[in-house]
């Protein structure tokens, strides 16, 4: 900034903001008057500073900025010589709401506070100039700040629109990442009990085997008839979101020693053995077959896991949230991160066939049976999984 002679009376004449004086009161306010020259981008005053000094226009352009979202929006524009600012933080005796900068090099004509406010008590006329002008810049201003808003408002409608269609495209993909692995799962896992049937069903046809034999030929046929079946329910319960439940009134000992007597002779095949504990008869309200099932699921994975002849338990205990299941195998066991993700979807481990799928059903029946699963395991001394859920 730096100071210049003060304009003529003619000059000043020309300015807007004299028009209200005569010659002989200009004269007066002349000795008022203080001459600046400013460079581009210099700045003039500062937003939420004291206001001290009114600036009028002599030559040059202003640019009036507030900072608004952590960004400068230009509030209004000062070219017209005559036009005048800062005076509502002088009347107010506030802050100044907005700042202003230099747009490129000018002149500014400034007048101390107290010189200001004794003009305009002396001179109503000036107050009634001041009052339109100021009704004029609020004007101004508010429809800038309008526009202003109505931008960032289309901004916000663009983004919207936009972020829309990336959620839209992420759950496209993710269903045909889904649809990937459900058919992924679905070849893979077929094959696995298709050629077990086949190989048997070549044995049976070969003949030379006694009836005992044969008969044994069948049954694991059957068995993995009843896997692949299994498999093919778990992939139809996760494609259509299965919840709604068929509740019986069914008795806990008749159902457990059911579905026992249907998967021991595979865990008998593998040379382990299955034991049962119930110490708690009861009738009970479930889905038998979707209940059969989670529990399956559980059994199944037992299998897998004790690669030596192991023991699979099966204990049922009254409590007084109502039942609770215990099933526990001797096999290896889970390390700290397969325990974290066993009831994730797609989540396998250390297995040759299956969906990924099993565990996760398994607790989605149970919880939607009002009940609750945990497990519990250690490497190499076997898993335990324990269901509590109410009789009712």
């Amino acid at each position: 900034m730096k100071t210049l002679p003060t304009p003529n009376i003619n000059e000043l004449k020309s300015l807007s903001f004299f028009s209200v004086f005569n010659e002989e009161e200009i004269e007066q306010i002349r000795d008022f008057i203080e001459n600046r020259l400013y460079k581009k981008d210099e700045i003039i005053i500062s937003e939420e500073e004291i206001g001290d000094l009114l600036f009028i226009l002599l030559r040059g352009t202003v640019s009036i900025i507030k900072n608004i979202d952590g960004g400068e929006e230009v509030l209004n524009t000062i070219d017209k010589p005559g036009g005048f600012f800062g005076e509502m933080s002088i009347i107010e005796d506030k802050p100044r709401s907005a700042g202003a900068v230099a747009a490129e090099d000018y002149e500014l004509l400034t007048i101390e506070k107290d010189n200001f406010l004794a003009l305009v008590k002396q001179f109503p006329d000036l107050s009634m100039h001041i009052a339109v002008s100021i009704a004029n810049y609020l004007r101004q201003t508010d429809m800038k700040l309008i526009n202003i808003f109505k931008q960032k408002n289309r901004e916000i409608e663009t983004a919207y629109y936009k972020l829309q269609a990336a959620q839209e495209e992420l759950v496209r993909r993710e269903r045909l990442s889904t649809v990937g692995k459900l058919a992924s799962s679905i070849v893979h896992d077929i094959k696995n009990p298709m050629t077990a049937i086949r190989g048997y069903a070549e044995l049976i046809k070969g003949g030379g085997y006694s009836t005992k034999k044969t008969a044994k030929f069948a049954v694991n046929i059957m068995n993995e008839v009843d896997r692949f079946l299994a498999m093919t329910q778990e992939l139809l319960t996760f494609a259509t979101g299965e919840t709604g439940l068929k509740r019986d009134k069914i008795n806990l000992r008749d159902f457990i020693m059911e579905m026992v007597e249907s998967i021991e002779q595979q865990f008998i095949d593998r040379g382990h053995q299955v034991k049962c504990r119930i110490d708690y008869d009861v009738n009970v309200f479930i889905d038998a077959n979707r209940f059969r099932r989670a529990l399956e699921n559980i059994c199944y994975n037992a299998l897998d896991a004790m690669q030596e002849k192991g023991t699979f338990t099966i204990e049922a205990h009254s409590t007084d949230f109502g039942i609770k299941l215990l099933l526990a195998d001797s096999g290896c066991g889970m390390i700290d991160i397969v325990k974290t993700h066993i009831f994730d979807e797609f989540f396998s481990h250390g297995k040759s066939h299956g969906t990924g799928l099993g565990l996760s059903i398994t607790k989605r029946i149970v919880e939607e049976h009002n009940g609750s699963i945990k497990v519990d395991s250690e490497v190499d001394e076997g898993t335990k999984f324990t269901i509590i859920f109410p009789a009712n």
